[in-house]
């Protein structure tokens, strides 16, 4: 008898030593756009929510930081220059609601801008649009009482499914424009 009890509490003490593996609560758990998983559930990146991080939410504000020009018309549509005297635009922009008018028109131009050139217009504060509102981005030729329009965009500044980028480039003709922004929630 003293025999069985001595094998058992050594058998006992044997695996009493051994501890048992804990499962991972993050084992088999996914989390999208930036979501890490903590204890089992989704933590997620500043604009998605869902139990895996699978929604986009919506900004409340998206605001506009800078705009980049790398490229603009040298001449005008019927083929003279913007300027009198000289041969280049003196170039700024603008943004404006697609309904309800002007929203910023940058203080200052770019003298005799040539295309090609960067030209980084950054707003002193940053420009706050409506994530549901169509707007505007106009270049200009300064020529005092009657500026020129040289061209610009349509844009909406948030889509949902884009993600949210920081950056974003318009392409059309003759002009190239980036648009740098950040988001508020």
């Amino acid at each position: 008898m003293k025999k069985i009890l001595l094998a058992l509490s050594i058998i006992a003490f044997i695996f009493s030593g051994c501890k048992k593996e804990t499962p991972d609560p993050c084992a088999g758990v996914t989390c999208y756009n930036g979501g890490a998983c903590v204890t089992g559930t989704c933590s997620c990146a500043t604009g998605y929510s869902g139990s895996v991080c699978q929604n986009e939410v919506k900004p409340t504000s998206v605001r506009l930081k800078s705009v980049t020009v790398t490229q603009f018309p040298m001449s005008k549509p019927t083929g003279g220059a913007w300027d009198v005297n000289s041969c280049c635009p003196d170039i700024y922009v603008t943004v404006e609601k697609a309904v309800g008018g002007l929203v910023y028109t940058h203080p200052t131009n770019f003298s005799d801008g040539s295309s090609g050139t960067t030209y980084l217009f950054t707003m002193a504060a940053p420009v706050n649009l409506n994530p549901d509102t169509e707007y505007y981005l106009y270049l200009y030729d300064e020529d005092g009482a009657t500026d020129e329009w040289l061209g610009g965009y349509s844009f909406f500044p948030y889509y949902n499914g884009e993600g949210f980028p920081t950056s974003k480039t318009f392409s059309f003709g003759p002009i190239d424009m980036t648009l740098t922004y950040e988001y508020t929630f």
